[in-house]
């Protein structure tokens, strides 16, 4: 669509997709309820549009059964409900930073559908895929059975920032059989964190998520007998002095 509309010619996208008219479009309108509210530059109206609130349809819980549009796949195997709950089981749409959350998801199969992939993603407000995750993760190989299975992911730990999110879900085979696509499943948020800005730092380990990240001196004052020292202490037991 690019090459269209570099070509000299007006191409008009309808989308709910942020990352596809951020990277397409260089102008855009937004309407609501059927009549025209913003007529502006491509981040103006994205900015206007994210803060309305208009795709913020929270929910912790939907059920799929029924749902038609905007699916993809052969249907003989699909998603029927995903649930969000705290890591007590409180249904919730709204989550903490950092606060680890559960997943619960239903799929029903036709038939014996043998081993798949089942699989989600974190989508931020721009469509941008943040994370993702699938059975597998666990090493789990089970293979789905006619009826109905339950699965449940515990997002621990939570690493996303705080904004509103979407889900996004597939399951499928390596060799290119999809079953089941939906593009957007739900939506739920992450609150700002809040911080005690009194408090004097103690710990180096601040935070929900820890990475052993690689640090190298690069450059600074030079202290030949520091190795030497560490080396002998290593040595010497503790009960000699």
């Amino acid at each position: 669509m690019g090459e269209v509309s570099q070509a000299g010619k007006t191409v008009l996208l309808v989308s709910h997709n942020m990352r596809s008219i951020q990277q397409l479009c260089s102008r855009a309108i937004l309407l609501e309820n059927g009549s025209l509210r913003v007529d502006s530059t491509t981040s103006q109206c994205i900015n206007i549009y994210l803060a309305s609130g208009v795709s913020d349809n929270l929910s912790n819980c939907i059920d799929l059964q029924r749902l038609t549009a905007n699916r993809l796949g052969s249907g003989d195997c699909r998603f029927t409900s995903f649930a969000l709950t705290d890591s007590e089981g409180n249904p919730t749409a709204s989550f903490l930073f950092g606060q680890p959350f559960r997943v619960d998801i239903a799929i029903r199969a036709k038939r014996n559908i043998g081993h798949t992939i089942l699989r989600f993603s974190f989508v931020s407000r721009l469509g941008n895929s943040i994370m993702s995750t699938s059975l597998a993760d666990s090493g789990i190989e089970a293979p789905i059975g006619q009826g109905v299975t339950l699965y449940r992911c515990n997002v621990d730990p939570m690493i996303l920032t705080p904004g509103i999110y979407t889900i996004r879900a597939a399951i499928f085979k390596r060799e290119g059989i999809l079953f089941d696509y939906l593009d957007t499943v739900m939506s739920f948020e992450i609150l700002d964190p809040s911080y005690d800005l009194t408090q004097t730092p103690k710990d180096p380990y601040v935070g929900d998520v820890f990475l052993k990240y690689r640090w190298q001196i690069m450059d600074g004052p030079q202290m030949p007998n520091y190795e030497l020292a560490q080396a002998i202490s290593r040595l010497v037991p503790e009960n000699q002095g």
